[in-house]
């Protein structure tokens, strides 16, 4: 497919066939005196949408959390999810 059929394929069909990928960096600063340990930290999420038709698509998620003391334990998680739009009687 040359780059002009491509453009004009995306200008015609939308992204909708390509996967969607978004990237977040947030930060928690603790804020507590009732908890005395810290556990502020910086959390990674990569998140990666893949179209599987118009309405249905699956979700690939994953999470790092970074704290920011030694004493706290690293966590992160992958997730796996099925996702639809509009009424889900439609999709069987």
């Amino acid at each position: 497919m040359s780059v002009v059929n491509f453009l004009q394929h995306v200008m015609n069909k939308g992204f909708q066939d390509f996967p969607k990928l978004q990237i977040f960096f947030e930060h928690f600063q603790q804020i507590s005196e009732i908890v005395e340990s810290n556990l502020s930290r910086n959390q990674y999420i990569l998140e990666v949408i893949f179209p599987l038709n118009k309405n249905l698509y699956v979700n690939l998620n994953v999470e790092m959390e970074d704290f920011l003391i030694q004493e706290q334990t690293d966590a992160s998680s992958l997730t796996l999810a099925l996702g639809w739009e509009g009424d889900i009687r439609k999709l069987f």
